[in-house]
């Protein structure tokens, strides 16, 4: 893959269909909360902790659902970081808070860090491994109360509503590629403002 490929693969495009893949089976996922549960219980049977069997790859998903958002405005924003081959540093990083105050045209810049910063924690210790690199950094299982999932929904609504908006004005990255979207039905929870089908597809034009 050359320069002009990797930047065709980088294309904020891109960050945002992995972003709406992720969201959906985050939604899926959430959907089977009441199917089960998974209780831990000391030697005497006192209940430690309970949650959903699907909550950890529940909170995984809607973690890097919206890691993948937020670079996708990035990306748009600072088409720079994806040429030559190589993402920057600035795209390495998994803090949800930092990488979203590098974007002036990302939504929700007071309320998202609240939201974010919950995703956070968990993708950084208990949602992606069963520990961190250290006691100290160690937390145990959180449960995705209900305020925290209608806020990601929210949350998600807007960055797809947004998203879709830019990328139906153009784009214009590194090594000459560039690209105008349509698109048809619901991506990241949001409609386009050119389309309420109900089917999932996209054209470069």
């Amino acid at each position: 893959m050359d320069a002009r490929e990797f930047a065709q693969a980088a294309h904020p495009h891109s960050w945002m269909l992995v972003a709406d893949n992720l969201y959906e089976q985050s939604v899926t996922l959430y959907r089977q909360f009441p199917s089960g549960k998974t209780t831990q219980t000391d030697g005497n049977g006192s209940i430690l902790g309970e949650w959903p069997s699907s909550n950890r790859s529940t909170f995984l998903l809607a973690g890097f659902a919206l890691e993948n958002a937020i670079k996708a405005f990035l990306v748009y924003e600072h088409p720079q970081w994806v040429s030559n081959g190589v993402l920057a540093r600035s795209l390495r990083s998994h803090a949800l808070v930092a990488l979203s105050q590098e974007s002036s045209l990302i939504p929700w810049q007071k309320r998202g860090p609240a939201i974010l910063s919950r995703f956070e924690q968990g993708l950084e210790s208990w949602a992606r491994y069963p520990c961190a690199l250290s006691a100290t950094e160690t937390e145990t299982e959180r449960n995705l109360p209900p305020t925290l999932w209608a806020g990601y929904l929210g949350l998600m609504r807007a960055y797809g509503k947004a998203l879709m908006a830019l990328l139906q004005q153009g784009w214009a990255g590194p090594h000459g590629v560039s690209g105008h979207f349509d698109f048809q039905g619901s991506y990241l929870g949001a409609q386009p403002n050119n389309s309420v089908r109900d089917f999932p597809s996209t054209k470069a034009r």
